[in-house]
């Protein structure tokens, strides 16, 4: 029963090895670290087999997991699953030779465990890193966007002023400001997207530039927005009623 029990884990234990090396083969970092745990575990088992402790008295191949464990908890390594994973294997695989195939069965089960124990963890890190690069980018997309918004803004605002500073003697409130330049302002909207549409034909899709995103109804309320909000707007209204008085 044990002998059948290691020949399964020992398949199991070959696909998941093939698996990290299949995930991580690109990865220098991992190379190294590979190649470090190695060249460590064969120096482990020497010691094992000849009895002698590891790196103090209290190491021993039982020990393995918790050590794997508690450095995770207290240090947030996880590298000693990987180590655990890779000494368990090949512990398992010398006792089945010396015919311990209880103990044997045993350590190919926690080198299973260990290596599932790696792997979903480096998953994970592995996803929290893609989502806060996601973050970044979405950040920074928004970032540029909104530049994109502004630069569109600042058209039809000097657009605005220049209306403003047209008229001699100003208004007599900043409402009916508005109402006189909102049709003038409008056209100039629409004559800067038939612009747009048409340098667009000639561009590829990812050159293209988008249209002001004004409604003639919204247009406004979207000049009381900016005359709360900006200095340039506020100071032009604030003069061209003054002329009026």
């Amino acid at each position: 029963m044990d002998d059948a029990l290691f020949d399964t884990f020992n398949v199991e234990y070959k696909k998941v090895f093939i698996k990290i090396r299949a995930l991580f083969t690109s990865d220098e970092k991992f190379l190294d670290l590979w190649q470090v745990i190695n060249r460590t575990v064969a120096r482990c088992i020497k010691s094992a087999i000849n009895d002698d402790p590891f790196f103090d008295d209290s190491y021993s191949p039982e020990s393995v997991f918790a050590d794997a464990q508690f450095r995770a908890d207290t240090c947030g390594e996880f590298e000693g699953y990987l180590f655990a994973a890779v000494f368990s294997f090949r512990w398992g695989r010398y006792l089945h030779k010396n015919q311990d195939d209880q103990q044997a069965v045993h350590f190919l089960a926690q080198g299973l465990l260990n290596a599932g124990i790696w792997i979903g963890v480096m998953q994970r890190l592995e996803h929290q890193q893609l989502k806060v690069l996601e973050n970044q980018k979405r950040a920074e997309d928004s970032k540029k966007g909104g530049a994109v918004v502004a630069e569109n803004y600042s058209v039809v605002k000097k657009e605005l002023i220049r209306l403003l500073k047209c008229k001699d003697g100003g208004w007599e409130s900043k409402k009916a400001a508005i109402d006189c330049v909102v049709n003038e302002l409008w056209l100039f909207i629409q004559q800067k997207n038939n612009e747009i549409n048409n340098k667009n034909k000639k561009l590829k899709s990812h050159e293209q530039k988008k249209n002001y995103m004004f409604t003639e109804s919204g247009l406004p309320e979207r000049i009381q927005e900016w005359l709360k909000v900006d200095s340039s707007i506020k100071a032009a209204f604030t003069d061209a009623v003054r002329r009026r008085k």
